[in-house]
Formats: C-alpha cells, sequence, structure tokens
C-alpha cells in the first residue's frame, strides 16, 4: 500500500528545491549585470578622468610657453617649452624662463598633478626632434582588456593626435 503522506512529503520537497534553484539562477543572473554595470561605470570615469588630465598637463605645458615665450630649455627643440625630465615623468616638469621654483605642479602658479585611476602608470612626458608628447600606459599591459578598452575610447575621442601601440596612449601636444 503506498503511504500517500510520504508521497506528498518527496512532492513538496521537490517543489521546494525547484524554487531554491530558480532563485538561485535569478541571483546569478543579478550579480552578473550588477558587474557589468560596475565595469561600465568604471571605463566611463576613468576615460573621463583620463580625458580630463591629459587637457590639462597640455593646458599647463602650453601656457608655460606662452607665459615665458624667451624661456630656453637647452635642449633645442621647442626650446621654450619644458624639457623631458631625468625621470621622464610629468610630475617632474620644469617651466624654462619661469623663476624658481619653477616646477609646473608644485611651483610658482603650480596646480597639484591629480593621480591617474588605478589600473594606468603616472604620465609620461618627451620634448624632442620629433613632437612634444605625453603617454600613459596600463600598468598590467595588454592583458587588462578593460584598460586597454578605455585607451581606444581616448584615441577615437581625442582624433589623430592621439595613438595606441600595445598598452601604451601616446597623444601628440604639438608637432
Amino acid at each position: 500500500m503506498v503511504n500517500v503522506k510520504k508521497y506528498r512529503q518527496g512532492g513538496f520537497i521537490g517543489y521546494v528545491l525547484m524554487v531554491i534553484a530558480m532563485l538561485s539562477m535569478v541571483a546569478l543572473v543579478a550579480a552578473k549585470m550588477s558587474r557589468s554595470g560596475g565595469q561600465q561605470q568604471w571605463n566611463f570615469e576613468t576615460r573621463n578622468t583620463l580625458l580630463d588630465q591629459s587637457k590639462l598637463i597640455r593646458s599647463r605645458v602650453i601656457g608655460c610657453g606662452i607665459a615665458y615665450p624667451s624661456g630656453n630649455n637647452g635642449t633645442g627643440f621647442h626650446a621654450r617649452f619644458p624639457a623631458t625630465a631625468g625621470t621622464g615623468l610629468v610630475s617632474d616638469l620644469v617651466c624654462p624662463g619661469q623663476p624658481a621654483p619653477n616646477n609646473l605642479w608644485t611651483g610658482v602658479g603650480g596646480m597639484t598633478l591629480p593621480s591617474v585611476p588605478g589600473g594606468f602608470s603616472a604620465w609620461s612626458y618627451t620634448n624632442d626632434g620629433t613632437n612634444v608628447r605625453i603617454s600613459i600606459q596600463t600598468t598590467a599591459g595588454i592583458a587588462d582588456i578593460a584598460a586597454v578598452a578605455v585607451l581606444d575610447t581616448l584615441v577615437t575621442r581625442i582624433g589623430s593626435n592621439a595613438s595606441r601601440t600595445g598598452a601604451v596612449l601616446t597623444i601628440i601636444l604639438m608637432a
């Protein structure tokens, strides 16, 4: 004889397990959507931060040349603009012709260079016979797909003065 009570309990447990499985699937989908939204937010904020920083650096470098047109960086390349710093970092740029202290970021009229977003190295600067340019690279190299995608969106946004080679974004400030 079939025990109806046990049969009903087994059916009830099956329904409970099915509800748990469905709730797990909903939680998984919600978590995936949340991560995707978080990544999109990071991409948006990082792109805007790097774009703003590149504009600030450009304005400080060009402003130096305009404010001190007789400045001479001693290199023979774009003499009134900062020479390539010994470290190559934007944070160490000095404005030729400006009275000491003449660091663009801590000297007279200096402003603090904002920190770069996580996943990127410090901005670098080059003033040579080719052009004056800044660059930044991802700290994880080409393997950081999200950071490289941000660099690609910056190239599109900035236009012909920007290029990406591997994990490095280069922006020409003046030719």
